[in-house]
């Protein structure tokens, strides 16, 4: 990936709601199955994603 849709779209600086989830993207485009990603995430893969959309609801209120 170009290092300017990086910047611009921001996988680097953590999640937003305005800015692509680079887990979401992973899987959404077939780079990683969910079983794959929940073995990089060891077995947290439903923790990681419920805090990230908690926080993003809190931040909402």
């Amino acid at each position: 990936m170009q290092p300017q849709y990086i910047m611009r779209y921001g996988f680097y600086e953590g999640h937003t709601f305005w800015r692509a989830d680079p887990i979401a993207i992973s899987f959404i485009f077939g780079f990683k199955s969910l079983e794959e990603l929940d073995v990089i995430f060891e077995g947290k893969l439903f923790k990681t994603l419920y805090r990230i959309v908690q926080s993003i609801a809190i931040s909402q209120v």
